[in-house]
């Protein structure tokens, strides 16, 4: 996930107890009791038994109020409109654009890494056989498969239409391949109850075959034409192909 929503996180939240630190200093001379549950948003402030609030305090209290409530909406929006900007909004997967901020810092720290690229069988036919609403379903169910099988470390995107992008890091052609056949064997399971469909997936591995994004995909969609050429349902590499 990017960084910036935490980094805004936490400026707004050291400028917030900046300000409830003068605050609770300020109420506690006032005689007023102040307790903040930060997680939901609340100010709670008692008195002693049988003093009120005066005018000028509850004003101040109100101003208060309205600044926490503002910053936690500020925050809030922001952090929405971040999530949908790196993300896809059908599958919930990182978006093609953040693939690529994500990659280029996996390929940078790894000594080897795995680029794969998956693309759903058939996946014309499965919409006019069995419409729109089946395809968006077959979709979301291989997006949750990738997930449920693959480390939480992967990098895992929808790269577009029908076709997803995986950066598996420290990790080779082989290790890949094993990986991918996990895959397939739970996406079998999950679809078993129809509409079926398969997947076919192609592996290239980094550096052996690339020192940059754009070379590794170009390398892992000729794996993929591979695997799709040879009866779909696969896994393929550059170098073998593996049934």
């Amino acid at each position: 996930p990017s960084p910036w929503p935490l980094l805004l996180g936490a400026l707004v939240l050291a400028a917030a107890l900046a300000v409830l630190g003068r605050t609770r200093r300020w109420t506690q001379a006032q005689g007023v009791g102040l307790g903040v549950l930060a997680t939901a948003g609340v100010l709670h402030l008692v008195r002693p038994r049988g003093e009120t609030f005066s005018a000028p305090l509850q004003r101040s209290l109100e101003a208060l109020a309205s600044f926490f409530g503002t910053r936690a909406g500020t925050m809030r929006a922001l952090a929405t409109s971040r999530l949908e900007a790196e993300t896809d909004a059908l599958t919930g997967l990182l978006n093609r654009r953040s693939l690529e901020v994500r990659a280029s810092h996996v390929l940078a720290s790894s000594a080897r890494a795995a680029v794969v690229l998956c693309d759903l069988d058939r996946f014309k036919r499965l919409n006019d056989e069995h419409g729109h609403a089946a395809g968006d379903l077959a979709l979301k169910t291989f997006a949750r498969v990738l997930k449920v099988a693959l480390r939480p470390s992967d990098t895992v995107a929808r790269y577009g239409g029908e076709e997803f992008a995986l950066v598996l890091a420290d990790c080779g052609a082989d290790e890949a391949v094993r990986a991918l056949q996990r895959v397939r064997a739970l996406l079998a399971t999950e679809v078993a109850k129809g509409p079926a469909f398969t997947a076919s997936f192609g592996v290239a591995e980094f550096p052996l075959e690339g020192a940059g994004l754009d070379l590794l995909l170009k390398a892992a969609d000729k794996a993929l034409y591979r695997a799709k050429a040879e009866g779909r349902d696969r896994v393929a590499t550059t170098a073998t192909l593996t049934a």
